[in-house]
């Protein structure tokens, strides 16, 4: 889900800065792309992964996709920390703020499962080989847009800058502000992850690749 930003809310910040405030110190973005190993499931007939599929229709765009047999899901979990700095004028009950840290996860927990009655050779080789390069699809993109998640984050952080001085009640709410404008930057080019995703991970389904696998499994099979 795309996080809005109050576009008036963040010009009013600009126009309230005061050259007193500037920020001691430049932010640090870290962008961690991580993925966990890949697990394992080879208890669930067809039936019942279709059941399992439609259920995580929410995150098939990005996460799951069923070949013959076989089962992939891959959701990304995303994670924004943002850490603040603060400039204190105590005599005004006033204060500066600006960004310190902004940490950004993406993690992915690849599952691949393949259906019992398919738990045969060569089938189960051929079906865990497409699974995985959905997989290695899925890495890959991430890796990729890692650099331009770091990217925007980095412009979003120059376009505030330093915040204030604002009296010290008002903080907080400048601070949800200033994380959704960071929030905003990383959600776009998460839009743009998933349209890439989408067109990469239809380049491994193709009608070619099922046929395939099914004619293996059948041959195995008979």
């Amino acid at each position: 889900m795309v996080m809005g930003i109050d576009t008036a809310a963040v010009t009013g910040l600009m126009m309230l800065a005061s050259a007193d405030c500037s920020a001691v110190t430049q932010p640090q973005v870290h962008i961690q792309p991580r993925s966990a190993d890949i697990q394992y499931e080879f208890r669930y007939s067809s039936e019942e992964l279709t059941r399992l599929k439609r259920q995580d229709a929410d995150s098939r765009a990005l996460g799951a996709d069923m070949v013959t047999g076989g089962l992939r899901e891959d959701e990304p979990r995303l994670g924004v920390n943002i850490s603040w700095k603060m400039q204190e004028y105590t005599y005004q009950d006033a204060a500066c703020i600006w960004y310190d840290k902004i940490n950004v996860t993406i993690d992915l927990a690849p599952k691949i499962y393949i259906a019992k009655e398919f738990n045969y050779s060569p089938c189960r080789e051929e079906i865990l080989k497409h699974e995985k390069q959905h997989v290695r699809v899925d890495r890959q993109v991430f890796n990729k847009y890692s650099k331009q998640i770091a990217t925007a984050v980095e412009r979003a952080i120059k376009a505030i800058d330093v915040a204030g001085p604002y009296r010290k009640a008002e903080i907080p709410r400048v601070q949800e502000t200033m994380a959704k404008h960071i929030q905003h930057a990383v959600m776009t080019k998460i839009s743009n992850l998933q349209t890439e995703m989408k067109r990469r991970q239809a380049q491994v389904d193709s009608p070619q690749e099922y046929a395939r696998i099914t004619k293996i499994c059948r041959a195995a099979r008979y």
